[in-house]
């Protein structure tokens, strides 16, 4: 009897609630992150390929919380968006069929809430490190913070020349800038939940 009970405890504080978007693929992921040395917010744009698995979406539904949004694009156009507590909803100007695909870029900016963490390590150096499990990805980028959708990612991190930066995937490039900074490309060409797109 006791293990029934259990058992059904169980089941109901794991049951997962998340609203699927089942007319939408998160494909690809493209985050180009500005981190400083001044203060803890950041400034990003993050562009993400959906594919669409039903005809006439009329918008999209992403995970946000706490960031200002300063722009939202779709294929290249400026499109209207609502911020609603933790989610960002973007209005599609275009008419997709089934099979179909779109790249909606977002514009923004402050400091992370929760899942990115600036602060000391143990020897008293400034980092900084995403931390997404187990849907704490949409506190510093918009996503669909589920591990149902997976997909590729490519991190372009611009920070301070001193800093090492890693994240998932292959390092493809480090550039050091005359201004200091220093650019980094890493991709990820497996597709992986969002909790795993990390940085570092």
């Amino acid at each position: 009897m006791i293990a029934l009970l259990l058992s059904a405890a169980v089941s109901v504080w794991s049951r997962d609630d998340y609203p699927r978007r089942q007319a939408l693929d998160a494909i690809h992921y493209e985050i180009h992150l500005d981190i400083k040395d001044s203060d803890d917010a950041i400034t990003a744009e993050v562009a993400i390929l959906f594919a669409f698995r039903a005809a006439g979406v009329k918008e999209i539904l992403l995970d946000l919380a706490g960031m200002t949004v300063d722009q939202v694009t779709e294929d290249g156009s400026p499109t209207k968006f609502n911020r609603d507590r933790g989610s960002l909803t973007v209005s599609l100007a275009g008419v997709y069929a089934e099979g179909g695909r779109c790249r909606i870029v977002v514009r923004y900016h402050g400091p992370p809430g929760d899942g990115l963490f600036t602060k000391k390590n143990k020897f008293g150096d400034r980092t900084t490190f995403a931390d997404n499990w187990p849907n704490r990805a949409h506190h510093w980028f918009p996503s669909i913070d589920h591990p149902y959708d997976k997909a590729t990612v490519d991190f372009f991190v611009l920070a301070p020349d001193r800093y090492d930066i890693v994240a998932n995937g292959m390092l493809l490039e480090t550039t050091s800038r005359q201004n200091g900074t220093k650019l980094t490309h890493w991709s990820e060409g497996v597709p992986i939940p969002t909790y795993c797109m990390v940085v570092g």
